[in-house]
């Protein structure tokens, strides 16, 4: 996997895919996964994206590859997404699209409200619209976390999967994998960025929404505990320029779930921007 410096600190990994007709000069679409994640989990989202679109798949600080820093960084969207713009310039990268599911929906948008004038649109993935709605432990029919946090990190991935996938309509081995994956990254920095995420990293997310400048579009499963239609829709009342895409009969996690169909809704997004 390719890797940049970002600054002394940083070396990211990112992987990029482009399998558009050499001739013609495509835009870029850079996606930002989600907490305890890596670029490599949306690997089915490329042969649909990147035959059209130079598709660039980043992995945030602490994971996926990145450099890991010591315990007790005080994470911020501002950070990561200021880490992101620097990568974009180091690429040599003017304006993109930008993708982002669950806590890198917040990076997009963060970066897209600091940017504007670098992004051709935002797409957010299981997104809310607001901290309260973040805080998945006071939320009914929620596996509290907190008990799972404190039993260790395979306990939190493992006993929180039923809020993921719907176990029905989910091959079982996509669920193995994707918490395999999980496992993968760095314990400390994932543990880190969901208290935070709690604590002070989405305070700015309401009045991000409503002064959005860009082209926006939420992708959500037609269910889910806290990310459903409903809160999808309540981000839509928002943003001022924002479409929800519903994909029917997906629940939880609708980016690893149903990636192709994903895709698929945000090339229709993309292709009906002027």
């Amino acid at each position: 996997m390719p890797r940049i410096w970002i600054d002394p600190t940083l070396e990211m990994a990112y992987e990029d895919d482009d399998f558009t007709d050499p001739w013609k000069k495509s835009e870029v679409v850079v996606y930002q996964h989600c907490n305890t994640g890596s670029s490599r989990m949306y690997y089915a989202w490329v042969p649909t994206i990147a035959r059209h679109y130079r598709f660039i798949r980043v992995n945030r600080r602490g994971q996926g590859g990145s450099t890991v820093p010591p315990p007790g960084r005080h994470w911020t969207l501002k950070e990561w997404s200021d880490e992101m713009g620097t990568f974009l310039d180091r690429m040599g990268i003017e304006k993109v699209h930008v993708i982002g599911e669950a806590t890198g929906s917040y990076v997009c948008l963060q970066y897209a409200y600091d940017h504007p004038d670098r992004v051709h649109s935002l797409t957010m993935i299981n997104v809310v619209p607001n901290e309260e709605d973040s805080k998945l432990a006071e939320r009914p029919g929620m596996r509290d976390w907190g008990p799972l946090l404190e039993r260790g990190f395979e306990d939190w991935i493992l006993g929180s999967n039923p809020e993921r996938f719907d176990a029905d309509v989910v091959d079982p081995e996509l669920v193995r994998w994707h918490a395999e994956e999980k496992l993968r990254q760095p314990h400390g920095v994932s543990v880190e960025v969901m208290q935070g995420m709690g604590a002070h990293i989405l305070q700015d997310v309401p009045q991000m929404f409503v002064n959005l400048k860009v082209p926006s579009l939420v992708i959500t499963g037609e269910s889910g505990v806290i990310h459903n239609p409903e809160t999808a829709r309540r981000v839509q009342e928002m943003v001022p320029d924002c479409k929800v895409a519903v994909v029917d009969g997906v629940f939880g996690y609708v980016a690893h779930a149903a990636p192709e169909r994903c895709a698929e809704a945000w090339l229709e997004f993309a292709r009906g921007l002027g």
